[in-house]
């Protein structure tokens, strides 16, 4: 319920209006276009335009003085106490200590010093944000200990454009979509939060009940916003510009309106551009906070705020639909039989056996054309190897695991295409996220003993994305004429197919809670006594619509869906053309419509009711701090199918308890907590196989370690060890039964068994977690902040996957009858199978749980010059590391030991060099940030294929890679009216 103060001058966060500054932008950050490859080796170096920059920037100042008012006084530290004594619900930031958190919520949402509380968190301070120029808390994980993201790609690539909120805490695995989402002031939040309304960034991790009872075993990020000063008016605006030809804009503008109301207003206008062709993501928000202070003893707070950004969908790899061609084969005329090898049907990497519709933007003229008989180029089978990252990426050849691959024989790389350029994409999807929250809090203090908040939260979010499909493989269109039989202009080009959809997600949250603090201090056998007690109670509303779209031919008289779909088709020469798809093609009707059957369409509605009480004792002058409590959930589950109108209800409810100490030795301290966690199936969750929903996964954790923070506020420290073990949750690893099904029926020429064939479920999983964090910041002088983290996570598989496992063995013999063809379907089920097979084995009892990275680590150190010649200068460097990611066993037939197999570890090197300033009498802060200084533009290894192997090293091919973002030059100017 509580919520943060902001720095009073120091946090320039939020955009002021571009109007005036977009010739600006155009002229110095005119958009970039694809170098030629003899020149890419100098895309990123440091634009001479910078420095024109720069001295233009100084100049802003004149043209703002006419809306500058005098500062008022700052405010004093009793004005600061007197806020922190009547709000004991927020946390007063600017106490923090450069990258030092002084006080955080996370013992019990109350303010409470992060030295007294025994469980495990760490922070990003303002200063930090500032010094790092974080734009967003994605970008803020890498120097927090134990958390990454649980998709990098996720929110940006085609076939995944939701979910970027999703982070996995001590390699316990994702939280899930739907599930326990971050947190904005302890409210649920499901979106990416951008960092220009933000105090502070925080981390809690483990499950402490204590705080939000429902979460992961292995933790919840959240966020505190800014809120208005009643000490102070200030505009801070601030202009951000980058190599890539960027434009960001925030503003901070506090006023004071009485000396018992303010008002903060935040403003951001984000126009972002990746290095990657056709990288665009605009963003606009506005955040309005208003504070009124009734009495002494009574005060409201509100805040308003409304995001809308929207996104292209792209990406950068795709697979060998080529390398088997043999150079020559082609189809002369329409449906002919193409002469020579490494051919196959259009519609044969689908269950399309009838019509194949495909639209093509660069030949409108032709409208919607049956591709059903044309010949494409055929790749390595079976497939799964990207198109290399450059040339000579791969061996010579590729040595299968398995006999029935390729006959036994080594398969030559000479054709496996390769990326044309290093930012090259394909793709123009897009995405539009966006939300509004509002929030409505009363603080009152019935006496200098007893305090109470009563707060309210609504929260709306939507997200579209169309035409974000991705598509499995690049083809070559071999066909010299179109379906209409007239000359084909893109006969011997590369292409991807995928379907057009459409996809629609909306949440909303609606929270109400209460919390009663009382607290007192006393002298117990002459031992100095702070005693808290507090007592919460709330109730929420999370909903849940989700529907998707297919572009379908209507009205045609056929009512298969599958032959209605429409595809789009992309050539390579104009691999981001748009699909516009007009209403009415050729006379024919299109339309987004919905699925003929359940697919990602639901409404679900998720009701919680919890109730807690915690006590915090703090001893002889807060050498001994003890923070206890209890919470009870109980909640209410219902989810009904838009197609089918299958309903599921269930619910289930649960205790929770926590309990820690800290006993400190003047700076030196020892500490160990347990607490359990309580998570209820979060939305979007599936029956089990076997047809029945699932209860909610429980966890608990025992932590201990040491603690170091001294009084002058130079250090702090924290080193601690975690047992954990989390059962019943949720697994994201899921077999694809439905398309083995349909692989099965097309291999035998059969009809669908749509019971089989749309086939949807979730399975659990129970997990042991264990590790070591470290957590380090200090200002050991009046010059130098530092901040150094490092993670130690492991976590083990104890049960997974029952119900798929019953299921695979029930219908093995089934599907092995369909196997023993040459047809497209039979191989790709006998991959299928092999594949299941290895996903089975691979989440057995004992093994390691996939995904889990080696270590993480970071570095960051800032200095600020204070002597004449260079005062107001400062320089800062940093290094964070995540190390290698667990991706699973391969290297040998089954029943024969494997071996694990690693991703690449990564690596982010970041430096600042800042100036602060004043120009009459305005603080200016000047900053250019580069960011992978090193420039190390290495592929990075995300997996690796089962099958393909190096017949060189004996080792399985990569099969998957991410291509690191070069290095960008970003430049920003702040001033503070």
């Amino acid at each position: 319920m509580a919520r943060s103060s902001s720095a009073i001058c120091d946090s320039s966060d939020t955009p002021a209006p571009a109007a005036h500054l977009h010739p600006l932008v155009r002229e110095l950050f005119p958009r970039p276009h694809p170098a030629p490859s003899n020149q890419r080796a100098m895309k990123h170096m440091l634009p001479p335009k910078f420095a024109l920059a720069f001295g233009l920037t100084l100049g802003l100042p004149a043209s703002l003085l006419a809306q500058s008012t005098t500062p008022p006084p700052t405010a004093t530290g009793a004005d600061n106490d007197e806020l922190v004594r009547l709000t004991p619900f927020i946390v007063n930031t600017d106490r923090d200590n450069g990258y030092i958190a002084v006080d955080a919520l996370a013992g019990g949402r109350t303010n409470t010093p992060v030295k007294l509380t025994p469980s495990s968190m760490s922070s990003i301070t303002r200063a930090f944000i500032d010094d790092v120029a974080i734009t967003n808390v994605r970008d803020a994980l890498r120097w927090s200990p134990n958390v990454v993201p649980s998709d990098y790609l996720a929110g940006k690539q085609l076939a995944n454009p939701f979910n970027a909120w999703d982070y996995n805490f001590r390699g316990a695995g994702q939280s899930l979509q739907g599930g326990a989402g971050p947190g904005r002031n302890y409210f649920t939040f499901y979106n990416v939060a951008d960092t220009y309304n933000l105090d502070r960034i925080e981390f809690d991790r483990g499950p402490n009940s204590i705080l939000y009872g429902v979460g992961t075993v292995g933790g919840v990020l959240s966020t505190y916003t800014k809120i208005p000063r009643l000490d102070k008016n200030f505009l801070t605006p601030t202009v951000t510009f980058d190599s890539n030809g960027s434009a960001r804009f925030e503003a901070d503008f506090n006023r004071r309106l009485t000396d018992k109301f303010a008002t903060r207003i935040n403003a951001l206008y984000d126009r972002n551009r990746g290095w990657r062709n056709n990288d665009k993501n605009d963003a606009q928000a506005i955040d309005i906070a208003m504070l009124y202070k009734f009495t002494e003893r009574t005060s409201a707070r509100v805040e308003v705020e409304g995001y809308k950004a929207k996104n292209t969908l792209i990406s950068s790899t795709y697979g060998d639909g080529m390398s088997a061609w043999d150079g020559s084969a082609n189809s002369a005329t329409w449906g002919a039989a193409p002469t020579g090898t490494g051919t196959r049907a259009s519609q044969s990497a689908g269950w399309w056996t009838a019509n194949y519709n495909v639209w093509i933007p660069g030949l409108a003229s032709k409208g919607i054309m049956n591709w059903n008989g044309g010949t494409i180029s055929a790749g390595i089978d079976p497939d799964g190897i990207p198109a290399a990252p450059y040339a000579g990426y791969y061996p010579k050849e590729f040595k299968p695991l398995y006999s029935w691959m390729n006959g036994g024989k080594n398969y030559s790389t000479a054709k496996v295409p390769v990326l044309p350029e290093r930012e090259f994409t394909y793709g123009n999807g897009i995405s539009k996220p966006q939300y509004t929250n509002a929030t409505a809090y009363l603080d009152h203090s019935f006496s200098d003993n007893l305090d109470a908040e009563v707060a309210f939260y609504r929260y709306e979010s939507k997200q579209n994305a169309k035409d974000y499909e991705g598509a499995s493989n690049i083809f070559l269109d071999l066909n010299k004429q179109l379906p209409d039989g007239t000359a084909n202009p893109n006969y011997g080009k590369p292409f991807a197919d995928f379907f057009l959809s459409q996809q629609q997600q909306n949440r909303t949250v609606t929270e109400i809670r209460a919390q009663l603090n009382y607290h007192f201090t006393a002298d117990v056998l002459g031992i100095p006594l702070k005693q808290l007690f507090t007592g919460a109670a709330g109730q929420q509303r999370i909903t849940w619509y989700a529907r998707q779209y297919m572009a379908e031919l209507v009205n045609t008289g056929n009512n298969d869906a599958a032959q209605n779909m429409i595809w789009g088709r992309l050539y390579f020469d104009q691999p981001n053309a748009e699909m516009n798809i007009p209403d009415v093609v050729n006379g024919k009707v299109v339309a987004y419509v919905p699925w003929s059957s359940d697919w990602f369409d639901f409404d679900e509605t998720y009701k919680l009711k919890s109730a807690s009480l915690a006590s915090h004792t703090r001893l002889w002058n807060d050498k001994l701090s003890i923070l206890a409590g209890l919470r009870h959930d109980n909640y209410d589950h219902n989810k009904v199918q838009a197609h089918s109108r299958s309903r599921v209800e269930d619910g289930a409810s649960g205790t929770t308890y926590s309990a820690g100490a800290i006993y400190y030795f003047k700076w030196f301290g020892l500490f160990a907590n347990y607490a359990k966690n309580f998570d209820p199936i979060g939305p979007g969750k599936n029956l089990s196989l076997s047809g029945t929903p699932f209860g909610p996964a429980e966890g608990k954790s025992f932590e201990y370690g040491i603690r170091i923070s001294t009084d002058d506020g130079k250090y702090y420290a924290s080193l601690s060890r975690y047992d954990s073990e989390s059962t019943g949750r949720i697994t994201t690893t899921k077999i694809d039964f439905a398309g083995m099904w349909k692989n099965y029926y097309d291999a035998l020429g059969q009809s669908y068994d749509t019971k089989r064939t749309q086939l949807s479920y979730d399975d659990t999983e129970a997990l042991k977690v264990k590790g070591y964090e470290i957590d380090l910041t200090a200002n050991p002088t009046k010059n130098i902040r530092l901040s150094a983290t490092y993670g130690k996570p492991d976590s083990q598989i104890q049960e997974a996957l029952a119900g798929q496992r019953a299921y695979y063995a029930a219908n093995l013999a089934t599907w092995n009858t369909a196997t023993g063809g040459t047809s497209t379907p039979a191989t790709n089920l006998k991959s299928q199978l092999q594949s299941a097979l290895n996903t089975l084995n691979q989440n057995a009892a004992g093994k390691t749980k996939t995904g889990l990275v080696d270590y993480t680590a970071s570095v960051f150190v800032n200095y600020t010059f204070t002597d004449n010649a260079l005062r107001g200068f400062s320089i800062g460097g940093g290094v964070a590391r995540t190390g290698q990611q667990y991706v699973g066993d391969f290297g040998a037939p089954d029943g024969q030991p494997k071996f694990k197999y690693y991703a690449d570890a990564r690596t982010s090197t970041s430096l600042v060099l800042a100036y602060e300033t004043k120009l009459r009498h305005i603080p200016v802060r000047f900053a250019l940030n580069i960011d992978n200084v090193l420039d190390d533009t290495d592929p990075i290894v995300t997996g690796y294929h089962w099958g393909w192997m190096d017949p060189n090293t004996g080792r399985n091919i990569a099969s998957g890679y991410m291509l690191p973002a070069p290095r960008t030059f970003r430049f920003s100017a702040r001033f503070t009216f």
